[in-house]
């Protein structure tokens, strides 16, 4: 098992909503500053940028009603990062949650 940590932000807006503004991938440079130096475009499916070590490819879970935005991010080289993400309901606000699994 690797060491994980959740990192979690409450953000006072309706949690549906903020789980559609941070659904769409072509954002995700905007706020996830390591994962990507570049925009991202889409390609066979995935979703391709230069990250900090070069080339990345990132694949997302479908849209769905459950706030769920896990990714995987291919470094190259046999390298895949998994990442759960999750926007669920907290009272009238938001949680947002990330873990990361220290590789």
């Amino acid at each position: 098992m690797l060491p994980s940590r959740t990192l979690s932000v409450s953000i006072d807006r309706p949690w549906r909503e903020v789980y559609e503004a941070v659904w769409r991938p072509e954002d995700f440079p905007r706020w996830a500053s390591g994962l990507s130096q570049s925009a991202l475009h889409q390609e066979d499916g995935a979703w391709k940028a230069e990250g900090p070590e070069g080339p990345v490819t990132i694949r997302f879970t479908e849209h769905n009603a459950f706030g769920v935005m896990d990714h995987h991010v291919d470094l190259g080289g046999g390298a895949v990062v998994y990442v759960p993400l999750r926007v669920i309901e907290n009272g009238d606000g938001a949680e947002v949650m990330l873990t990361l699994f220290r590789q």
